[in-house]
This record gives structure tokens, C-alpha cells and sequence, in this order.
């Protein structure tokens, strides 16, 4: 039985593959030209500020419930930062059960804001602090953040703190 011919096919793939990189690349740049209140504007999550600001107010704690890729993680903690909750030294925590997520974490929200990773945005995870006296977000670890409420005995540094992922917790329960 004779073999089909699929070179048109085969240029056909690879025009498509080039092709979709391309509109990567595109893609790619286009999104870092958009101003950054534009991008959150583009956000569902964004809907949500001014109520989140009120929700803080009058409860002093809350629980947010969201889909995968709502934005809390990144969005939540520059909200309450613009909304003064860093003000005079305080600092706002953000704590999840996964390592590399915190990392990456505090490099988009550095990337989105223009600073740089362990300036205004920090992280702390097992055996890696990069957190500085000018943090005034702080993305760790679960383990990091006990380590810091055992050895300090409080949390007077932070003025808000943020448990993501809370339905994974073993021990925060």
C-alpha cells in the first residue's frame, strides 16, 4: 500500500507552528505595552476592589473564595498595599503551602510593579529569604510564616494577612 503524501501537510505544520509562535511573540509584547491599570482594569477580580476594602473594614477578616486564575494571589495584596495597609512600616503578608508558587509569585507581582524582587516585594521560603526593610509584601511559605510568629511572638510587622490555598492546610486549620 503506497504511502500517502503528506509533504503539504508537513509545510502546512510547520507555517501553523511558526506562525502561532509569532503571534506569541505579539501577543507577548502587547500585553507588556498595556499599562498596568489597564491590565488590572481587564481583570475580574478588579470588580471586586472597592468592596474588598469595605469587607476589611467593617469585619477585620475575610474569607475570598475564587477560581483558579482569579488574580487573588497577585491582586489582593497590591490592593490592600495601595489601600494604605503598608503604611509606617507594615507589611502585608501572603502565605501558601507550595514553594515554587511564592517565588513566582513575587516575581510577576515585582515584574507588574515595576521593582525588583526583594525591594518592595519579597518572598521567604526554606532556606531562601528575600525580603528586605523596604518589603512591604511578603509572599511565604506556610512553615516560614510559623517560624516567624514562634520566634516574634506576633505579628506586629503585618497589618494584613493573607492565607492562600487554605483548604490545603494540615496545620493551620
Amino acid at each position: 500500500m503506497p504511502l500517502p503524501n503528506l509533504e503539504g501537510w508537513i509545510i502546512k505544520l510547520k507555517w501553523n507552528v511558526r506562525y502561532t509562535a509569532l503571534m506569541r511573540q505579539t501577543d507577548a509584547g502587547e500585553r507588556q505595552a498595556k499599562s498596568i491599570a489597564e491590565d488590572r482594569k481587564s481583570l475580574p477580580v478588579d470588580d471586586w476592589r472597592d468592596q474588598l476594602f469595605i469587607a476589611v473594614a467593617e469585619n477585620g477578616g475575610l474569607i475570598f473564595v475564587g477560581e483558579t486564575r482569579s488574580q487573588r494571589t497577585t491582586q489582593h495584596p497590591q490592593y490592600l498595599n495601595e489601600g494604605g495597609y503598608s503604611k509606617d512600616g507594615g507589611k502585608i503578608g501572603h502565605t501558601q503551602p507550595r514553594r515554587v508558587a511564592e517565588m513566582l509569585v513575587a516575581a510577576r507581582v515585582g515584574d507588574k510593579t515595576g521593582v525588583t524582587v526583594g525591594d518592595a516585594v519579597g518572598y521567604a521560603i526554606p532556606f531562601e529569604d528575600c525580603p528586605s526593610p523596604k518589603t512591604v509584601i511578603n509572599y511565604m511559605m506556610d512553615g516560614m510564616f510559623l517560624r516567624d510568629f514562634m520566634t516574634k511572638h506576633d505579628l506586629a510587622g503585618y497589618t494584613a494577612m493573607i492565607f492562600d490555598e487554605a483548604h490545603k492546610r494540615r496545620y493551620l486549620n
